[in-house]
């Protein structure tokens, strides 16, 4: 029973897991390319005037959505923006580790089982390479 390990046999094995991650992800990516796009406009324009639409700070594409945007609507929407970004950033952060985790001790596992089924002469030979697996699992543990 030999397995090579590949990607693609890594993306089978954690297939949700990998989609959970992508679902989380995407939206998360589009929230920081909005806030980062409110961010540069706020320091290019002159916010001086106390009727500026507030709305000319998103991007182009949506602020045809938000219409004539006030001092606190854009506060009230801005906080939300950013705390959505928090969530998504932690649990997207969070799928990533256990991905890395998961991922990590399966592959060690198949290298560990590899290593059980070899002969003894050949056990003693590769005694280096599993002691280097050792510690860096062991590593792995004090880092997580």
């Amino acid at each position: 029973m030999k397995k090579k390990i590949t990607f693609w046999s890594l993306y089978e094995k954690f297939r949700t897991k990998v989609i959970k991650h992508f679902v989380i992800t995407t939206p998360y990516i589009i929230c920081q390319n909005i806030l980062i796009s409110i961010a540069s406009k706020i320091f290019e324009s002159k916010i001086s005037d106390e009727n500026f639409n507030y709305a000319n700070l998103f991007p182009d594409s949506l602020q045809v959505f938000f219409g004539n945007l006030g001092k606190v609507s854009f506060f009230l929407l801005g906080f939300t923006l950013v705390s959505l970004f928090a969530l998504l950033f932690y649990f997207s952060y969070l799928k990533e580790e256990e991905l890395i985790v998961r991922g990590d001790h399966y592959t060690r596992n198949l290298l560990l089982e590899k290593f059980r089924r070899l002969p003894f002469e050949e056990k003693q030979s590769k005694k280096d390479e599993l002691r280097v697996l050792v510690e860096s699992d062991s590593a792995n543990i004090g880092w997580y």
